[in-house]
């Protein structure tokens, strides 16, 4: 590189930085509001929110949230798309492996209501 051009600084706060690998906290929201507006059609500011609304905590057990190591999951309905609230990554899962079918969540609840002890 010629000595009078200097190399262009990267522009932080952009997807296109956070794919190169950088991880300053300004990549990081840009990556992650452009996953939330693809998946589920909300902002990271509207991700925000919904923590502020419920406290920073998981809105089915209530779990207190500890930081982006353990980022909240964005619950939304399959059939219609419609973001019900943020959860934690169990919450999630079991919402997801019983299909958010309440009657099979009631079954499972019944089963261990029947099969534990001190219940």
């Amino acid at each position: 590189m010629p000595e009078n051009r200097m190399p262009r600084p990267r522009r932080h706060g952009t997807v296109y930085s956070r794919r190169k690998g950088c991880t300053c906290e300004p990549c990081m929201d840009a990556a992650r509001d452009l996953q939330l507006r693809r998946r589920y059609g909300i902002s990271i500011e509207r991700y925000r929110q919904m923590m502020t609304n419920q406290d920073g905590r998981c809105n089915a057990c209530g779990l207190e949230w500890e930081g982006w190591e353990q980022r909240f999951s964005v619950d939304h309905d399959h059939a219609t798309g419609n973001v019900r609230a943020l959860l934690c990554q169990p919450c999630n899962l079991a919402l997801g492996h019983v299909q958010d079918d309440p009657e099979r969540l009631q079954l499972l609840i019944d089963y261990l209501r029947r099969h534990s002890f001190g219940y």
